[in-house]
This record gives structure tokens, C-alpha cells and sequence, in this order.
């Protein structure tokens, strides 16, 4: 079964014919490599997650919550995937 679309195509369109991997910001129309977790930083107005991801100007303050929301929830679930699995005996 194939991923459930990212909410955030609301914010970002497929320019790199259909991977997904270039994503073009429909607020400021900044195109940018990486998909949509580099557009969430570019959404929350994070420069620093990576040196080529440009803060979005135009985003609002909701669209801002939004993707800082997101980008916790992701890293939440990474930590979750990555702590070891401990049994109790």
C-alpha cells in the first residue's frame, strides 16, 4: 500500500516530474531538493536545518505551527524507531 499523500501538498507542488524529490513552495515559489520534510523547514522558517533550505517569507503564523507540529510529530517518530526495544524478564 502506498503512502498516505503529506498534508503539506497543500503547501508544495511535485516539479521534478513526479519523485517527489523537487518540490516547488506554492506560498513563494521557491524550488528546493529533498521533498517535503525540507519543505516543512522552509514552511517553519528554520534555515539552519540545512545550509540550502531558504525560510519562507510568506508563511503565516499558522502555517508556521503547522509545520513545526509536523516536523516534532516526524522526530518523535524517528526517536520511536530508533530506541532499542527492551523485554522485561
Amino acid at each position: 500500500m502506498p503512502k498516505a499523500l503529506d498534508p503539506f501538498w497543500e503547501y508544495g507542488e511535485d516539479v521534478g516530474g513526479g519523485n517527489r524529490a523537487y518540490i516547488s513552495c506554492k506560498l513563494c515559489g521557491t524550488n528546493m531538493s529533498g521533498g517535503f520534510r525540507r519543505l516543512k523547514y522552509h514552511l517553519a522558517r528554520l534555515p539552519a536545518h540545512d545550509a540550502d533550505v531558504m525560510p519562507c517569507m510568506v508563511s503565516s503564523a499558522e502555517v508556521i505551527q503547522k509545520a513545526l507540529e509536523a516536523i516534532a510529530e516526524q522526530d518523535r517518530k524517528k526517536a520511536a524507531r530508533e530506541r532499542p526495544l527492551v523485554l522485561d524478564r
